[in-house]
């Protein structure tokens, strides 16, 4: 069995609180939840490969689509996070802004 190392549990346990502080709303209809939950599993998704730095890269969601954003070692670190985010369930478009420092 594979172990997650501590730091990606405690930065997995950051992003779900960071998500779930959303601001304030006057009505009882949850605004952004099905976009946050997206960005949620497509960071979870992120950290869980190990593939890329996840602590580097920026997950958004709007309406179904993810924009990725922040800094990897080369190209491929790149293509690898896009297509992780592109597979998971419930991504319909990723925009890949990250950059290649």
């Amino acid at each position: 069995m594979r172990r997650i190392p501590f730091f990606h549990l405690l930065l997995l346990s950051a992003v779900f609180l960071l998500c779930g502080c959303t601001a304030a709303h006057l009505t009882d209809e949850p605004v952004g939840t099905e976009d946050s939950a997206l960005a949620v599993r497509v960071k979870a998704a992120l950290i869980r490969s190990l593939e890329v730095n996840a602590a580097s890269i920026d997950v958004e969601s709007v309406e179904g689509g993810i924009r990725l954003r922040g800094f990897v070692e080369n190209e491929a670190r790149k293509a690898t996070a896009e297509r992780i985010a592109d597979r998971v369930k419930g991504v319909e478009k990723v925009v890949n802004d990250i950059q290649v420092k």
